[in-house]
């Protein structure tokens, strides 16, 4: 893939239109996978047109300046000393050390990117005034993780897996070894509970108030279900999901993925009663009417029928327009911005 400037005025600036602030922690084997899928000849664009900016919240050993320095001239590694448990205190540090006019989150360093996230992020920013920039989640293999992790999915299995397919030439190859995410289980068009790559404007980051550190749990808790559900449900801000486009999840010991079921349910009780005294609710998964821009690869024309299976199922949702996997799959060929409302 080579890398373009469909922007060339903006040569003439300093400032990069997009930072994207990686989170990582002991993810020694994910994290490079992770930034090679941030580079510029991965997601075909300019490097002046974004920066990458990693957050290490204290990894033992630290993965270290020249690791991820050495992959692209628009990579910085920040590395916090005495780092709380929460990423949290790390994405808000990322926002404020970043130089980009678009900032984008992503709290979990072991997921890889589809390759047209950053230029439909960028093409986005330009169309939306407020936007809210959204992608969907997946999971390497072809089962949910924490029950792959019964029929012995483990990262030698993962490793092999990557290797079926020629990611690093063409990431929309990812699709084909992948399942959706349990918060993005609905699709592209149905409700979501979280984005683990989300963009807003920097100029719109103080009205959001950071991801919030009162959710001080290894891994953040529903830090960034909350920072989604704040963001989408904010009058001010236009959600708009990248559709064709999404992150992929590297199993690793994470604090959620990574057990198995039992752990997992006794972890979300856990979680979910943290965030029950934070905000003196129950979470539920925001309705919102998207707006969406993007396209369908070949690849991941198959994970679009989910969703138009599902669109009907949802209050909220019943009102809007009509889909079938036929209509989108031949209205979506190339960049779209459709207004489910």
């Amino acid at each position: 893939m080579t890398a373009t400037n469909p922007y060339p005025d903006h040569e003439k600036s300093s400032e990069p239109i997009i930072s994207i602030i990686v989170v990582v922690y002991n993810m020694e084997r994910e994290a490079p996978r992770t930034l090679h899928t941030l580079t510029p000849d991965y997601q075909g664009i300019n490097a002046n047109l974004y920066e990458v900016v990693v957050m290490d919240n204290g990894s033992e050993p630290p993965l270290g300046k020249e690791v991820v320095e050495s992959l692209s001239d628009n990579f910085r590694y920040l590395y916090i000393d005495d780092a709380p448990a929460s990423p949290a205190f790390a994405l808000n540090n990322g926002a404020r050390a970043a130089r980009g006019k678009l900032l984008g989150f992503m709290i979990d360093g072991a997921r890889m990117l589809s390759p047209g996230i950053l230029k439909y992020a960028i093409k986005a920013y330009h169309a939306y005034e407020h936007p809210a920039i959204i992608t969907l989640g997946f999971h390497l293999g072809s089962t949910f993780q924490p029950d792959a992790v019964l029929e012995g999915y483990d990262q030698k299995k993962e490793d092999t897996l990557l290797k079926s397919v020629n990611w690093k030439e063409n990431g929309y190859e990812l699709f084909r070894i992948s399942c959706l995410a349990e918060s993005s289980k609905n699709g592209w068009l149905g409700p979501i509970s979280e984005s683990n790559c989300i963009f807003i404007k920097n100029s719109d980051w103080s009205m959001t108030n950071g991801f919030d550190v009162s959710f001080d749990m290894p891994g953040g808790g529903m830090c960034n279900l909350d920072f989604y559900h704040r963001v989408c449900t904010n009058e001010t801000f236009e959600p708009v999901i990248i559709l064709g486009e999404g992150t992929f999840h590297q199993f690793h010991n994470g604090s959620m993925t990574g057990k198995k079921r039992k752990k997992r349910k006794r972890q979300a009780k856990i979680i979910n009663k943290q965030y029950s005294e934070i905000r003196n609710s129950t979470f539920k998964p925001p309705i919102v009417n998207y707006d969406y821009i993007g396209h369908l690869s070949e690849s991941a024309q198959k994970k679009i029928r989910r969703s138009t299976h599902q669109i009907n199922r949802f209050e909220g949702v019943r009102s809007l327009m009509k889909v079938t996997y036929e209509h989108v799959k031949y209205k979506t060929k190339s960049f779209i911005c459709m207004m489910l409302k």
